[in-house]
């Protein structure tokens, strides 16, 4: 289920650049970095949810300490130590205090308005495939696309119980466009009187009906082919089936089309018979009108 994590939001401040004795360096420049970073951390915009951590680093060693809910400054080496006696006795003690309302609070009220309280419901694909290994002829694979934030749960549930193994799941992974993407795969084994498999997501954009109710579709495929298989043929996938009935099909259509074609060609020969037969009986009862025989048309022309 979807839990409301602690955020946390790290803006870094490079303080002061390399710190060196030039004078013994010559023409090469060389040197310790030393800087200062400030996280926020946070689970709400209430300021008893916030904290303030700055650190100040010295080749990669963390010197020095502020947090808010401390209020004060710690050292963790000689150097550092010295620092943090200096500043907790002197006008900047002060002024750390004061950072957490101006640097935290400040930004994290930009965050949740304009990214922490947008949410997208996820968009899922349901599809069986064949495993590469494994001791199982079938498996499903549920893919959900494009949702935020990233907190998701993907379960499978058979016979409504909540399946535990022969699942495998990716982590949620980033899409470079804020949204995210996981895959589960579960492996199974079709039973001959039927299976009832379910899955199901929770993330906070889902409604509660949305995010109980399993995506059944697939499912219910998966169920009347099950119940018509035998041992044999129950390691057929889906698409080799599907195709299958593709290739029935579509003979079918084409002996159809041909049957079709067949038959309206005879049926426009046999009206242009018709046509004729009719205009040479119209023809020959003209002439008998007019007394003419069939022998004397020649003469009398």
């Amino acid at each position: 289920m979807y839990k409301n994590k602690k955020t946390q939001i790290i803006f870094t401040k490079c303080i002061l650049g390399t710190i060196g004795l030039l004078f013994l360096l010559g023409p090469e420049m060389n040197g310790f970095l030393y800087y200062m970073t400030e996280r926020c951390v946070f689970n709400s915009t209430d300021p008893k949810d916030i904290e303030l951590i700055a650190s100040w680093y010295y080749n990669k060693m963390e010197v020095n300490r502020f947090t808010s809910s401390a209020g004060k400054f710690v050292g963790y080496t000689e150097y550092g130590v010295k620092n943090a006696d200096f500043w907790n006795n002197g006008p900047f003690l002060n002024t750390m205090r004061a950072e957490k309302e101006r640097f935290c609070q400040h930004n994290i009220g930009i965050w949740y308005s304009n990214v922490l309280s947008k949410s997208v419901q996820p968009t899922v694909r349901l599809h069986s495939s064949t495993p590469s290994s494994g001791h199982h002829p079938a498996m499903l694979v549920c893919s959900v696309y494009d949702f935020f934030p990233k907190d998701i749960k993907v379960s499978w549930l058979r016979d409504g119980q909540e399946v535990s193994s022969d699942v495998t799941s990716t982590e949620e992974m980033e899409d470079s466009d804020w949204y995210y993407q996981i895959h589960s795969h579960l492996e199974y084994t079709p039973r001959q009187d039927g299976d009832s498999l379910q899955q199901q997501r929770s993330h906070p954009e889902d409604s509660p009906d949305a995010a109980s109710q399993p995506t059944s579709s697939m499912v219910d495929i998966l169920e009347s082919i099950n119940k018509k298989l035998s041992s044999f043929n129950a390691c057929l996938t889906i698409k080799e089936i599907l195709h299958k009935e593709f290739q029935a099909l579509r003979e079918s259509v084409e002996f159809s089309q041909q049957k079709t074609e067949t038959l309206a060609v005879e049926n426009t020969v046999l009206r242009e018979l018709v046509k004729s037969l009719t205009e040479g009986m119209t023809q020959l009862y003209d002439l008998k009108r007019f007394g003419i025989e069939d022998g004397q048309l020649s003469a009398r022309l």
